[in-house]
């Protein structure tokens, strides 16, 4: 870099966009920071040294230089754009968000930043403002293919799925002029329009597609694996689901161990470990899959979530359980959990579907005479502006289960929803166990003191099926994979009972279903 001291500065401004055009990414951000070295207040450089080391993969550095370079540069549209863009790559959506509303105040017509303000909104549950955003971008712009694939995104989370179809079909059928990644993103999210209608073989196609035209297209792999195992064929679902590792938008939720993968050998002194990734209703369902582990008289350690611990030592597979944010125990291979199937090469008839986990029920004296019910109504908000999608139903349906005799109703929901137990309940007749709730174990030997579970899908329905216990499920129209309406019985949990939307958003048809069995039940 000595050289460069003798250059002027327009000199190496210039060698270091030649290097840009050539993809030369980390030559271009050595001679941007050399140049702001004695022109420090250089706002261009700032600028184009952020979008350098964003390609390179820097996003967090890449933000410094690009606030700097808005601090040096505060009416630049193009530049508040690029902070906007670095805000968003590291998550900050609430800051990115003023940013592209900065820059429109500049140049309200910028369809670029209209584009990406869309899509932001969206992502923070914005739908209607989102979808009001990229419609007006569309006026500036009627063909801009980024503003079309993420207005049809926004349908998509608004539940619309007609409305995104229609835009994508439009925008594929003439393919004159689009590149391979715009089809490629197009077909997935054709695919996710597809799935949410349950059209299951289409969904396929066009996921198959994507992966055609982006054979490394991570997201479109994890969604042709969803797809697969909604139709049960899970040999070739647990190769594609291998691709969650690749998908961008995990990972910041998924740990890679270092070490070497366990892939099936088999050892008398090994030491494997186990180690969970996805959300908890993943993890009771995918442990039953412990029991299959053959490695002779070598150590099984499972590291999984803190609040799991104590629940999932019940496994008798296992020599030990631990708290996956601690210091984990030292092993001589390791696998993720979801891993397993492929490896262990599960089919449907390969599925363990006894009862593989246990609560110890405290001492309690039931009523006499009485069916005693838990219940959990919400989960993790998620799909919350979607009818196809939304997990949770509003506890003021779940009133009617209150007037049916002989029977006895406890809340086991737990976070901020417990409270809404006032909303149908102002004489305290509902029990209200969340206070006995510390963790899954204390979920479990509650539950192993009732009659049935009726539950929405959440964790609860999987801790529930994974003990043996009734457990009565109320599903979305569009609902998850493991819920196959096509077999008679759950294949993965035998003590369910799926009750299902007949629309979308329509919780009173399978509450009313409910209740007519309920009535069956009482003597």
């Amino acid at each position: 870099m000595a050289e460069n001291r003798n250059q002027a500065p327009e000199i190496i401004f210039a060698k270091a966009q030649r290097c840009e055009k050539q993809g030369n990414w980390p030559e271009a951000i050595n001679l941007y920071k050399a140049l702001l070295k004695f022109k420090p207040n250089y706002p261009e450089a700032h600028h184009n040294l952020a979008i350098a080391l964003r390609h390179d993969g820097q996003e967090i550095n890449a933000l410094k230089y690009a606030q700097m370079a808005a601090n040096l540069a505060p009416e630049n549209p193009v530049i508040l754009f690029s902070l906007g863009i670095s805000l968003e790559k590291i998550g900050q959506y609430a800051e990115a968000i003023d940013a592209y509303m900065r820059t429109l105040e500049l140049r309200p017509n910028y369809t670029a930043v209209l584009s990406n303000l869309g899509r932001v909104l969206e992502i923070e549950g914005k739908i209607n403002e989102s979808i009001g955003v990229l419609e007006q971008a569309l006026k500036y712009k009627p063909k801009a293919t980024e503003v079309i694939i993420n207005l049809a995104n926004s349908h998509l989370s608004a539940g619309q799925p007609n409305q995104s179809t229609y835009l994508l079909n439009k925008l594929v059928k003439n393919q004159i002029g689009i590149s391979s990644d715009i089809l490629a993103t197009a077909s997935n999210s054709l695919g996710v329009a597809a799935q949410i209608t349950n059209k299951k073989n289409l969904a396929i196609r066009h996921f198959s597609e994507a992966i055609e035209y982006k054979p490394d297209f991570a997201e479109a792999h994890e969604n042709l694996a969803q797809a697969l195992l909604s139709l049960g064929q899970y040999e070739k679902a647990w190769v594609e689901y291998e691709w969650r590792w690749h998908n961008p938008s995990n990972q910041q939720t998924k740990r890679r161990l270092p070490g070497l993968q366990w892939n099936g050998e088999k050892s008398n002194e090994m030491k494997l470990l186990i180690h969970t990734e996805q959300g908890f209703g993943d993890v009771i369902q995918f442990v039953r899959f412990l029991s299959l582990i053959d490695i002779g008289e070598g150590k099984l350690i499972l590291a999984c979530h803190k609040t799991l611990v104590d629940f999932l030592s019940t496994l008798s597979c296992v020599n030990g359980v631990v708290d996956i944010k601690s210091d984990l125990p030292e092993y001589d291979r390791h696998i993720p959990l979801l891993s397993l199937p492929r490896v262990l090469e599960i089919t449907k008839a390969k599925i363990p579907n006894a009862p593989y986990l246990s609560g110890s029920p405290p001492a309690r004296k039931e009523e006499k005479n009485q069916i005693s019910i838990g219940i959990t109504w919400a989960g993790v908000p998620r799909h919350e502006n979607d009818p196809y999608r939304n997990r949770s139903c509003p506890i003021d349906l779940l009133k009617p289960l209150m007037n049916i005799r002989g029977i006895k109703l406890y809340s086991l929901q737990t976070g901020p929803q417990k409270n809404e137990i006032g909303k149908i309940d102002k004489a305290g007749e509902i029990v209200d166990l969340s206070d006995k709730i510390k963790s899954f174990k204390d979920t479990a030997d509650l539950i192993s003191e009732l009659d049935l579970v009726i539950t929405i899908d959440t964790a609860v329905a999987h801790l529930a099926g994974a003990i043996g216990k009734n457990v009565w499920i109320l599903l979305a129209k569009s609902h998850d994979w493991r819920w196959n309406e096509r077999d008679p019985k759950n294949i993965w949990y035998p003590t369910s009972r799926l009750f299902i939307q007949k629309s979308p958003g329509n919780w009173t048809d399978p509450i009313d279903e409910i209740i007519a069995e309920l009535n069956k039940l009482i003597p």
